[in-house]
């Protein structure tokens, strides 16, 4: 479908597409390799270019694989992480890498090793459109319309679907619509710690007694902390200046076999691989 739709409409394709995605293709044509990313930037894309040498992957570890990969430190994203606590978007924390921006995609030309990227949506188009004419409750009953819409795409799934409840408004609303429109109830997981002021179960167990929350108490031992450290390091493709990760991914690996969660809480945690290539 994806294939068809690029023939059909080059890169006005992207504008027919709903929903989170990143993908490459190589168009033997024009001799060129056509990449892109959703709108949001749900889904990381990650690039390299040096001495003529392209690399593309959802993850950053794939690339540094290359023996031609530099990892040489980016002192200017050093200070953007200093400063915003995240290195933001297009920068990456190596030389010559680079992340591509939410909302474009990328057109490298094979021939003359060169490649540009272009802007194919942007939010600020949908803030600067003429205000709707409409009521309160005409306004609360439409945003439900379409939150519905956008959570059933998600839904589709061969596994039970389950969702990672903070206790927040985004995810209680998330798990709220899904639940109106499911007969079965679907399971909620929340992570519970020993520091009140951080611990969202409080929150979680207010739900409905329609819901079925899963309360995980997460408590890593001294002597393991480094260890999971460590091994929690390869999944991280960028610096990030909060513990909140590490606990996340222990909740995660409680349901990971059994459900499916078309919604978790750090959006930025999701990165399921895209073909990782090289052009030498």
């Amino acid at each position: 479908m994806i294939l068809h739709a690029y023939r059909e409409w080059g890169s006005e394709a992207l504008q027919q597409f709903i929903g989170m995605f990143a993908f490459v293709i190589y168009d033997e044509d024009k001799q060129q390799l056509f990449a892109c990313r959703d709108r949001a930037g749900v889904k990381p894309f990650f690039y390299y270019f040096k001495d003529g040498l392209f690399l593309f992957g959802s993850e950053l570890k794939a690339l540094m694989q290359h023996p031609a990969f530099v990892k040489k430190i980016n002192t200017d994203a050093v200070g953007a992480f200093l400063q915003f606590g995240y290195v933001p978007t297009p920068h990456c924390i190596f030389n010559d890498a680079h992340k591509l921006k939410p909302g474009h995609f990328l057109i490298f030309d094979i021939k003359k090793r060169s490649f540009e990227t272009q802007q194919y949506w942007n939010v600020y188009d949908a803030y600067n459109k003429p205000v709707l004419d409409i009521s309160l409750p005409e306004a609360v009953t439409e945003t439900e319309k379409i939150l519905t819409s956008a959570f059933q795409y998600r839904m589709v799934s061969d596994v039970p679907v389950g969702v990672f409840l903070s206790g927040g408004y985004d995810s209680t609303c998330v798990t709220a619509i899904l639940q109106k429109n499911n007969t079965e109830k679907i399971k909620t997981f929340t992570i519970g710690v020993q520091d009140v002021a951080l611990n969202e179960a409080v929150f979680a167990k207010r739900s409905p007694p329609t819901w079925v929350p899963i309360i995980l108490n997460i408590t890593v031992p001294k002597k393991k902390r480094w260890i999971l450290c460590r091994s929690f390091r390869s999944f991280m493709m960028n610096p990030l200046p909060t513990a909140a990760p590490y606990p996340l991914h222990s909740l995660a690996a409680l349901p990971g076999k059994k459900l499916r969660l078309p919604y978790r809480p750090m959006q930025a945690m999701r990165s399921l691989p895209v073909t990782t290539a090289m052009i030498l």
